[in-house]
C-alpha cells in the first residue's frame, strides 16, 4: 500500500522491480569506490619502488607501474561511464513509473477530494516527488561509492598498521552516530519547510486561477500582502533548517580535520620507529583526504536527501490519503437495459444532514425536471446518482442494481452529464468533444456539434475543430463552452442523460435553437434536467420541486402551477 509510506520506501518499491539495474549500479559504484582507493595505493607503490631502486634501474623498474597506472585510468573512466549510464536508465524508468503510479491513484479519489485541494498544488506535489526520485537515485549511487571507499580504506590501513585501522574505525562510529542523531532533527525541519513551501505555491496557484477576480476587485495589493505572510512563514522555516545544517557542517568540518590530524600524528610517530615507509605516508594521507572529501560530499548529499524526503513526505501525505469512494472487491459491471432509477430512503449531508429519508422512483425513459432555489438540493441529487459522494443511509438503484455494488466506471459510462460549469480541457475543440467517445470519427464529432448548435461558431475559430481553447476553455465564451459540453454528451449517447443547469450560459434564442437537438437527444433515454429557466423543463413528464433538501412537490407543469406555491413563484420569476 502507498498510504502512510515514507518517500524512500515508496521509491524502493520501484527500484526493487529493476533488480538487475540496481545490482549493476551497486557493482559499478563499488568499483568506483575501489578506484578511489587505488589511486593513493598506486602512489605508495611508485614511491616505495623509486625510493628503493638505484638511479640506473629506475626506468626499467617503473615501466610495469606506468602500464598499471594507465590501465587504472582506463578502468576508472569506463567505470564512471557505466555508472552514469545505469543511473540514467534507472532515473528514466523510475521517474516515469512514479508519475504514472501517482496519477493512477489520484484519479481514484472522489470528486470531493478535488474540491478540497488546489489543482496547482496537486500537480506541483507530483512534480516534486518525480524530480526528487530522479535526484535521489543519483545521490544514492554517490553514497555507495563513499561507503565502499571507507570499507576498502580500513582494509588498506589495517595492512599498514593496526593503529590506523583502529583510529579510522573509532572515528567512523562516533561520527556516524552523532550525525544520525543530528540529521533526524534536520529531517523534521525539512518537513516543516516543505509544508510552508507547499502553502506558498498553493496560494499562488489559487491566485492564478482567479486572476480575473483579482483584477475585477483591484485586490492585487491584498493578495501580495496575503502572499507575504505565507512567504514569511516559509523564510522562517528555511532559516531554522539551514542554521541547523550549518551547525552540523561546522561539527563535521572539525571531525574531518581531526581525522587528518590524528593520521598525520600516527604517521610521524610510526616513522620515527621506522615502522612505516615513505609510500605509507602518501597512502595514509591520501586515503585520509579522500575519506574527508567523500564524507563532506556525503554530508551535503544526506542533507539534500533529508530535504527532498521531507518535501516528498508532505506531498505524499496530501496525494496518498485514503480513497474516499472505492469500488467493492466484488463490484460488478453495471449492465443497463431498462433505466429505472430509485432513491430508497436516502439520507445524506456534507456536514449536517441535508437529505433525510428521500424516496424517489423514476421510470425508464421518463423525463424528469428539477427546480428550486439555489442550494435547495438539485445538484446534490444529481451528484449522488453519479456517486460523487457516498450516502449516509439508504440506497440508490439503477435497473434494480444498487449503484454502491457496481464499478464507478461502469456506472458513469451509462450516464451522459452536462454540468453547470462547462469545464473543458486545454486541448483542441475536437479533442474536447471526442472526450464523450474517444474512438469517434470526425464526421461523428461534426454531427454532434451540429446537433448542439456549435458547428457554425467552431468553423469560424482560427483553426476550426483543431483550435486549442485554453485552460478550462478560457478562450471561448460561456455559451460556447456549454454547447461544446452538450455536443460531448450527444456524442457519448448514454442511456441516462443528466443536465445540471446545462443551458444557464445560453441566451434565449440559442437555447430555442438548441431545444430541437435536445428533444432528439432525449429520445429513448431516461432524462434528469435541473434547469435555471422553467421554460426549459416545462414539457417534462414530471417536475420535482426542491426546497431545503426535500422534494416539496412533484408533477407536471400544469399540476404544479395549480398545487405548488413554490413552483408558482419560480415560474413567475424565471419563466423568461
Amino acid at each position: 500500500m502507498r498510504i502512510n509510506r515514507s518517500f524512500l520506501l515508496y521509491l524502493w518499491s520501484f527500484l526493487e522491480k529493476q533488480a538487475y539495474y540496481v545490482a549493476a549500479l551497486l557493482f559499478s559504484s563499488a568499483l568506483l569506490g575501489g578506484c578511489c582507493v587505488a589511486s593513493p595505493y598506486m602512489s605508495k607503490i611508485i614511491i616505495d619502488v623509486v625510493s628503493n631502486t638505484h638511479d640506473d634501474d629506475i626506468i626499467t623498474g617503473s615501466i610495469y607501474l606506468v602500464v598499471i597506472f594507465v590501465a587504472y585510468q582506463v578502468i576508472n573512466n569506463i567505470a564512471w561511464r557505466i555508472s552514469s549510464y545505469i543511473v540514467y536508465k534507472l532515473q528514466l524508468k523510475t521517474k516515469s513509473d512514479v508519475i504514472h503510479d501517482i496519477c493512477d491513484y489520484l484519479y481514484e479519489h472522489s470528486y470531493g477530494y478535488f474540491q478540497n485541494n488546489l489543482a496547482g498544488k496537486l500537480s506541483n506535489n507530483i512534480r516534486t516527488i518525480a524530480d526528487c526520485s530522479e535526484l535521489t537515485i543519483y545521490d544514492l549511487s554517490r553514497i555507495t561509492i563513499s561507503f565502499v571507499l571507507l570499507i576498502v580504506s580500513m582494509f588498506c590501513m589495517y595492512h599498514v598498521h593496526m593503529l590506523f585501522f583502529g583510529g579510522l574505525m573509532v572515528w567512523s562510529v562516533v561520527f556516524g552516530l552523532i550525525s544520525l542523531v543530528v540529521f533526524r532533527k534536520i529531517f523534521q525541519l525539512s518537513e516543516d519547510y516543505s509544508y510552508c513551501l507547499s502553502n506558498v505555491f498553493g496560494i499562488i496557484s489559487d491566485c492564478i486561477a482567479n486572476a480575473i477576480n483579482i483584477k475585477a476587485f483591484s485586490n492585487e495589493k491584498y493578495e501580495m500582502t496575503l502572499l507575504a505572510n505565507f512567504l514569511s512563514d516559509m523564510n522562517e522555516s528555511f532559516r531554522r533548517k539551514e542554521l541547523a545544517f550549518l551547525k552540523v557542517a561546522f561539527f563535521q568540518g572539525l571531525c574531518t580535520s581531526l581525522l587528518v590530524s590524528i593520521m598525520l600524528c600516527l604517521l610521524v610517530f610510526l616513522r620515527s620507529k621506522n615502522l612505516v615507509t615513505l609510500g605509507d605516508f602518501v597512502l595514509i594521507l591520501g586515503l585520509s583526504f579522500q575519506i574527508t572529501d567523500h564524507i563532506w560530499n556525503c554530508t551535503e548529499i544526506i542533507h539534500k536527501i533529508n530535504s527532498n524526503t521531507g518535501m516528498c513526505n508532505q506531498c505524499m501525505f496530501s496525494l496518498f490519503t485514503p480513497i474516499e469512494i472505492a469500488d467493492k472487491k466484488d463490484a460488478k459491471v453495471l449492465s443497463v437495459k431498462e433505466c429505472d432509477i430509485i432513491y430508497d430512503h436516502v439520507s445524506f449531508g456534507y456536514k449536517n444532514m441535508f437529505f433525510e429519508n428521500l424516496n424517489v422512483k423514476i421510470q425508464s425513459k421518463e423525463k424528469i425536471g428539477l427546480v428550486g432555489h439555489s442550494g435547495s438540493g438539485k445538484t446534490t441529487f444529481i451528484n449522488l446518482l453519479l456517486r460523487f459522494y457516498e450516502l449516509n443511509f439508504g440506497n440508490i438503484y439503477i435497473n434494480k442494481t444498487d449503484i454502491s455494488g457496481v464499478t464507478q466506471a461502469s456506472l458513469r459510462s451509462c450516464i451522459s452529464l452536462v454540468s453547470q460549469d462547462a469545464i473543458l480541457f486545454h486541448r483542441s475543440v475536437i479533442d474536447n468533444i471526442k472526450y464523450g467517445c474517444t474512438n469517434a470519427s470526425k464526421d461523428d464529432v461534426i454531427k454532434a456539434a451540429k446537433y448542439a448548435n456549435a458547428h457554425e461558431f467552431i468553423e469560424h475559430l482560427s483553426n476550426g475543430y483543431d483550435t486549442i481553447i485554453g485552460e478550462r476553455g478560457v478562450k471561448l465564451s460561456g455559451g460556447q463552452r456549454q454547447r461544446i459540453s452538450i455536443a460531448r454528451a450527444i456524442l457519448k449517447d448514454a442511456p441516462i442523460l443528466v443536465m445540471d443547469e446545462a443551458t444557464s450560459q445560453l441566451d434565449s434564442i440559442t437555447e430555442m435553437y438548441l431545444q430541437e437537438a435536445l428533444d432528439e437527444l432525449m429520445k429513448n433515454k431516461t432524462v434528469i434536467i435541473a434547469a435555471h429557466r422553467i421554460s426549459t423543463i416545462s414539457k417534462m413528464d414530471r417536475i420535482f420541486v426542491f426546497n431545503n433538501g426535500a422534494i416539496e412537490c412533484c408533477g407536471s407543469h400544469d399540476y404544479l402551477i395549480e398545487n405548488s406555491d413554490t413552483y408558482k413563484q419560480l415560474w413567475k420569476k424565471l419563466k423568461c
